[in-house]
C-alpha cells in the first residue's frame, strides 16, 4: 500500500506484514536511542480504519511480552551487529534479530560473561551458548528460527565489558575524521530535515602506566567557541582560542591500561540540534613528564 492512513481508495495489504513493518521501525528507532512516534489518520467520522485498529492489535499482541527491551532501556554500546539491534539496561542487553542468521547467532563485541541466555517473551526458553575472546555464540531454538523478529536476553554480571568499536592508539591524533559522530535531524517542515553532529566520540587504549593530558588546537574562525570535553564522563568546559593557541586540558577521568572514552560536544544545549561545525579541531594525548 502507498499511505498510512485513512484513503478511500486505499489498497490494504495483509495485517501481518504491515505491523511487521511498523515493528521493524520501532525496534530499529529504539535500539538506536530514538524515541518512535506512530501516528494514525482517522476516516471522516472519527473512528479508525479497522485495518490500521488490526495493526496496531498485532504490534501491541508482540510488544506485551517483549516490552522490559524496549521500554526504559538505552542503545547498546556494542559494535554494529550484521544480524540487528541491541537494546540494554544494568545486567541485561536484548538482542532484535531482524535478520536471521540460521540456527546461530553471533554476539560480538562482548567481554562480560553471560550468565544466562534466554528468550525474552519466554523466560523458561533457555538458550545454549558458548564465548571466547568477545564473541558468543548462540543456539537457536526452534521457535526463535520461525519468529520473524526474535529477542534474545543475555544477563551478565557486573558492569558491561566490550570490545571498543575503533579503538585507536594514544599517539593518534583526535579529530572529527576518526570520531563516531552523534547526529540530529531538524528542520522546518517534513521535507526539509538536515543532519547536524551534536556529539563527537573517540575511544582510546590507554596505556597502564603514565599520566596524560589532552592538547586542542581549532581553527581560527571556532575561536571563542565553548565545548564541553569529557574523559570517561568526567566533563570540563574549555573555550576555544584559536589557531595560534593550544589548549592544555587536564581531566581526573583517566582510567590507565583500559579502553578511555572522550567525549565533545558544544557547552550551549540551548538548541541541541545546532551544528558543531569544527571540522578543522584536533586533539592529542601528550605524556606529562
Amino acid at each position: 500500500d502507498e499511505t498510512w492512513g485513512y484513503r478511500s481508495w486505499q489498497v490494504r495489504g495483509k495485517t501481518a506484514e504491515k505491523a511487521q513493518e511498523k515493528l521493524t521501525a520501532l525496534v530499529r528507532t529504539v535500539g538506536n536511542g530514538g524515541n518512535y512516534l506512530l501516528n494514525i489518520g482517522p476516516m471522516g467520522d472519527g473512528g479508525i480504519v479497522p485495518f490500521e485498529r488490526e495493526v496496531l492489535s498485532a504490534m501491541g499482541h508482540w510488544i506485551r511480552p517483549r516490552s522490559e527491551a524496549l521500554y526504559g532501556t538505552n542503545p547498546a554500546p556494542l559494535p554494529a551487529q550484521d544480524w540487528g539491534v541491541i537494546t540494554a539496561r544494568p545486567g541485561k542487553l536484548y538482542l532484535f534479530v531482524l535478520r536471521q542468521t540460521g540456527k546461530q547467532l553471533q554476539l560480538k563485541g562482548l567481554l562480560s560473561n553471560p550468565t544466562r541466555v534466554y528468550a525474552t517473551a519466554d523466560t523458561t526458553r533457555a538458550l545454549n551458548f558458548k564465548c571466547k575472546e568477545g564473541v558468543c555464540t548462540i543456539d537457536l531454538d526452534p521457535v526463535s528460527q520461525q519468529e520473524e523478529i526474535p529477542v534474545i536476553t543475555v544477563s551478565y554480571d557486573g558492569d558491561l565489558a566490550i570490545v571498543p568499536d575503533n579503538l585507536l592508539s594514544p599517539t593518534t591524533a583526535l579529530s572529527p575524521a576518526n570520531a563516531i559522530a552523534y547526529h540530529s535531524f531538524s528542520g522546518k517542515d517534513y521535507y526539509t530535515t538536515r543532519p547536524t553532529t551534536i556529539k563527537l566520540e573517540w575511544t582510546v587504549d590507554m596505556p597502564a602506566t603514565g599520566n596524560y593530558v589532552l592538547v586542542v588546537q581549532a581553527a581560527e574562525k571556532d575561536k571563542g567557541k565553548r565545548l564541553v570535553l569529557s574523559v570517561n564522563n568526567t566533563d570540563t568546559e574549555v573555550q576555544l582560542k584559536g589557531a595560534a593557541e593550544k589548549i592544555t586540558v587536564e581531566s581526573a577521568g583517566w582510567l590507565p591500561g583500559k579502553p578511555n572514552v572522550i567525549q565533545l560536544k558544544l557547552a550551549d544545549q540551548t538548541n541541541p540540534h545546532q551544528d558543531m561545525d569544527i571540522a578543522d579541531l584536533m586533539i592529542n594525548l601528550v605524556q606529562k613528564h
